[in-house]
């Protein structure tokens, strides 16, 4: 009834015209911004200060959202070997432009998460399931250079307690993408996928 898509997030007003919030990178961004509203002394995610920073996430953000989150399911999903194949190189550039182009221990700086993180960490959390399913060949590699700086990136963002909250069960995560990986999952995302369609085009 929220959503027309049947997608989410979506997020609905309590309250009074229940307005809706849809679409996963405005929804991490309205999230931070009410919980600044209500006192929020935590990091933002895009700098208050700096309209040039905040432009430079969100084209990053939705660079990532593209050739991680796509390509994820695009690996994941299709049956060709060689659109496979092609998908993980995919991955492998964004993760390496997202590493050439972060300034610190976090994208945008030591200071904490940004947008750009937060986009990136969920799917680089799971990307585990892709060799699980489609092989060695399908893991991220941890050599000198920009791979290193990933894999390190990773294991800061991981330790966060914040983030340590959110990150799912291994094992239940990989039964839970099975349908993804066997061609039986039916939902708008992965119909898209079989389609040919990318992740984030899926109407």
């Amino acid at each position: 009834a929220a959503n027309p898509l049947g997608m989410i997030p979506t997020l609905q007003e309590a309250e009074g015209r229940r307005r809706v919030v849809r679409e996963s990178l405005v929804c991490v961004e309205f999230v931070d911004e009410i919980a600044r509203e209500a006192g929020s002394r935590a990091h933002p995610l895009l700098p208050l200060e700096d309209a040039f920073e905040r432009a430079r996430l969100r084209v990053a953000a939705e660079r990532i959202n593209k050739s991680v989150t796509s390509n994820y399911y695009a690996a994941l999903v299709r049956e060709d070997p060689d659109e496979r194949s092609a998908a993980f190189q995919g991955i492998l550039r964004g993760l390496e432009e997202f590493t050439a182009e972060s300034e610190g221990d976090f994208f945008s700086g030591s200071e904490g998460l940004s947008l750009a993180d937060c986009v990136l960490l969920p799917y680089a959390h799971r990307l585990y399931a892709l060799e699980h399913y489609r092989g060695s060949a399908f893991r991220v590699p941890n050599e000198s250079g920009w791979s290193e700086r990933y894999w390190a990136w990773l294991q800061r963002c991981e330790a966060l307690p914040q983030v340590q909250k959110t990150l799912p069960d291994r094992e239940r995560y990989i039964t839970h993408v099975e349908k993804y990986a066997s061609g039986r999952a039916r939902s708008k995302v992965g119909n898209a996928v079989r389609r040919g369609k990318s992740a984030h085009d899926y109407a």
